[in-house]
């Protein structure tokens, strides 16, 4: 297993597929890269030969599997201190008496007799413990690997929290001209504005990019990642993903996506089950658009050559969901899904789509 980290030299622009100059105010980015346009970073370095040129064919560049992307603390020599996964969304945070966060555990129960629900699952997410009366709080939008392992294997009923997790991404909004060839001076009217995630946090700790790829022909160096062809600088780290928990005493699986999946269902795998394992409960996020432009060229009807041109939108399911599975063998499961992808489509596991950890249910 072969781990990278991209850290950004400025800010990384990263768009969300909505149209621009369209009056709603800047180009807007993504709270975290794609899976997707990581490995579309990645394939396209491996790809290109000395003077620059893509030499790869459209099927090897796709064969390469590249998993990611999450982010990564790094200390004052610019190794990793700590990988940063989106929160797992079984947990819920509400205010202590001490001043202190108090983390809330959801599990699955039994639906109810006598209670319908649209859900199609025989099981739904609840807390175990009293909740304090009004909204949950905001936890924080990052667990670093370490409390993300603990979670993993002992997810207590409730805790009290000091200091924890990380904060989302700082993004920085840039206004930009457009100047005249001829006269060198600014087009009236020819104002935009996009905006850029910042990888340094207000206390100037860096951040970076994570990902994995096993590829033998990926060299670090200087590349560029997301939009406005921003610089990056790409090496390899020693630092390890989180471990999968050594035991599991009971019969039910938890898997945390740390990447968006893409399931046929919508927030369901196709069927309802992973890897033939039903799903007996589910915690979700809101549903996350994907879309794109398709470089790739293909022949029409006539043998002409035609670009397709935009990609259809397509829903995953976000990072931090979390799903319950009843494997008849919780621990031979687990140990063959932690750390691998799930989403239904074999390409869209090889792009990175569907990185899941397997905790104690």
């Amino acid at each position: 297993m072969t781990l990278w980290i991209a850290e950004p030299r400025d800010t990384l622009v990263v768009r969300d597929g909505r149209r621009e100059f369209s009056g709603m105010g800047p180009m807007r980015s993504v709270a975290l890269p794609w899976p997707s346009t990581t490995a579309g970073f990645v394939r396209t370095r491996v790809g290109r030969d000395e003077s620059g040129r893509f030499r790869s064919t459209v099927a090897e560049a796709r064969a390469i599997e590249v998993t990611g992307a999450w982010l990564a603390r790094l200390d004052g020599e610019g190794e990793v201190d700590q990988w940063l996964f989106p929160a797992p969304r079984d947990a819920l945070w509400g205010a202590a008496k001490s001043g202190t966060q108090m983390r809330h555990r959801l599990a699955p129960e039994p639906v109810p007799g006598g209670i319908t629900t649209s859900c199609r699952l025989p099981m739904l997410p609840r807390p175990r413990t009293e909740l304090p009366a009004g909204k949950p709080t905001p936890g924080p939008a990052f667990w670093t690997g370490a409390e993300l392992a603990d979670w993993l294997a002992d997810p207590t009923d409730a805790a009290a929290v000091g200091s924890f997790g990380h904060d989302a991404l700082h993004d920085e909004t840039r206004i930009h001209v457009s100047i005249e060839a001829q006269t060198r001076t600014a087009k009236e009217g020819a104002l935009f504005g996009e905006v850029g995630l910042r990888f340094v946090t207000p206390e100037r700790r860096r951040l970076a990019v994570g990902f994995r790829c096993d590829h033998a022909g990926l060299r670090g160096g200087a590349g560029t990642l997301g939009g406005e062809r921003r610089v990056s600088y790409l090496r390899q780290t020693s630092r390890r993903l989180p471990a999968l928990p050594q035991a599991f005493p009971g019969d039910l699986v938890r898997v945390v996506l740390l990447t968006p999946a893409i399931f046929a269902d919508g927030y369901l795998p196709a069927s309802g089950a992973l890897s033939g394992t039903a799903v007996v409960a589910a915690c979700v996020g809101r549903p996350e658009p994907i879309s794109g432009w398709s470089f790739e060229t293909i022949r029409d009807a006539e043998g002409k050559r035609v670009q397709k041109g935009p990609k259809p939108v397509r829903w995953m399911a976000p990072a931090g969901s979390v799903y319950w599975v009843k494997p008849a063998d919780p621990v031979s499961w687990a140990a063959r899904h932690h750390l691998q992808c799930v989403s239904d489509d074999t390409q869209d596991r090889k792009d990175g789509f569907g990185l899941a950890a397997a905790g104690v249910g």
